[in-house]
């Protein structure tokens, strides 16, 4: 596993990134409106001649600090223009949103934007060097979604290389009205509606599931998903009162064993129901060793309970510690979990069950459908 973390600076720049486990780190600084040029720590832009930060268990290291370039408004002069017409090419879309995204060798963040006029004109300007994607958000007004010279994913998107000063035109996009899909979810006696649901939508990109849009389920148990283009799709569906477990569509227990809904442009499916199955869950204590005694940990500590898909451990749910250091992990399928107990980020150290370093090296707990395992 990757030991990832990331915080948000605050008012006055400052940060902490807390509950890193002992290793070597490397730190990147971003700004998230694209204002500031993002760097490494070690004044770089490559990840690779970063500067190294050895961090030893339970210590703090501070002055890890950057001074972020100003993107000039002056080295921004660039300009994408275009039209957006409707399915015949021709008809004028006013309203639009058209965003365009900057690559900054590591993620695509959004630039800068514009609605389209009455004739279905647009102009993004104050851009900079490098390269862009367009997305045409016509999801307010029934058209799907999508993006410069696509109309599957935003993998396969054409980028638009800018240099300092250019106007680049024609940038036109032609949408179609959108495709929905649509269905109902209810509890394992098929009929009692699960009124505080969550739709997950994902879309095949054509090398991965993609995660594109979210829903809920209204009070007596039905959703719409809607703003969709034509492609295959998969969804998971999620009872967030936890009396459900989770599942995919049809009858799946991960993403890779559901079922594909294919959609063509412009058309409803209907009929993409679930009957979830009641939930099981996973509780315990959480203590610390003082001298010969074992006292709760303090409220609010996380514990993750992992769940096997088949090929790897994915992240099910997890739940907080009470003020006597209890929890419990609600909303599970039957399956094969494992748990970590994650450290407070200042005096305790974090483990998995039972007493393992890592997640691979921890004690498989079996859970069968609808029971409590303690």
């Amino acid at each position: 596993m990757e030991n990832d973390s990331s915080a948000y600076a605050d008012g006055s720049g400052n940060y902490t990134i807390r509950k890193l486990p002992a290793g070597t780190y490397r730190v990147r600084f971003l700004s998230e409106y694209n204002y500031y040029m993002s760097e490494y720590y070690g004044d770089t832009n490559d990840l690779n001649s970063a500067t190294h930060i050895i961090l030893a268990a339970e210590t703090t290291i501070s002055g890890i600090d950057a001074s972020l370039a100003i993107r000039s408004a002056t080295l921004r002069t660039s300009t994408i223009s275009g039209r957006v017409t409707g399915p015949d090419g021709s008809t004028p879309l006013p309203g639009i949103i058209v965003s365009a995204s900057i690559w900054d060798g590591s993620y695509w963040h959004e630039s800068s934007d514009d609605r389209t006029d009455s004739n279905g004109n647009y102009s993004i300007e104050s851009l900079g060097t490098g390269s862009y994607r367009v997305e045409f958000d016509g999801g307010a007004y029934g058209y799907a979604t999508e993006f410069y010279n696509t109309s599957s994913n935003q993998n396969s998107v054409t980028e638009i290389a800018i240099q300092n000063g250019m106007m680049i035109t024609g940038i036109d996009a032609s949408l179609t009205r959108e495709s929905k899909i649509s269905g109902r979810v209810t509890g394992s006696d098929g009929t009692t509606p699960v009124d505080d649901g969550t739709v997950f939508t994902y879309r095949w990109t054509g090398s991965q599931w993609e995660l594109v849009w979210i829903t809920g389920t209204d009070i007596d148990g039905t959703y719409q998903i809607w703003n969709l283009r034509a492609g295959t799709y998969r969804l998971k569906f999620q009872d967030d009162s936890e009396n459900y477990a989770s599942e995919y569509y049809n009858n799946a227990t991960n993403l890779s064993s559901a079922t594909d809904i294919v959609l063509a442009a412009e058309t409803t499916v209907t009929g993409i129901d679930a009957s979830l199955a009641n939930a099981s869950r996973i509780s315990g204590k959480v203590t610390v060793a003082s001298g010969a005694t074992l006292t709760p940990l303090e409220s609010s500590t996380p514990v993750n309970a992992y769940r096997w898909t088949g090929e790897s451990w994915s992240l099910e749910s997890r739940a907080d510690t009470d003020n006597y250091g209890n929890y419990s992990i609600a909303g599970l399928a039957a399956g094969v979990y494992r748990v970590e107990f994650e450290g407070d980020g200042y005096y305790y150290t974090g483990e998995y069950y039972n007493n393992a370093l890592t997640l691979d090296s921890s004690t498989a707990i079996m859970v069968p459908a609808a029971t409590t395992v303690s």
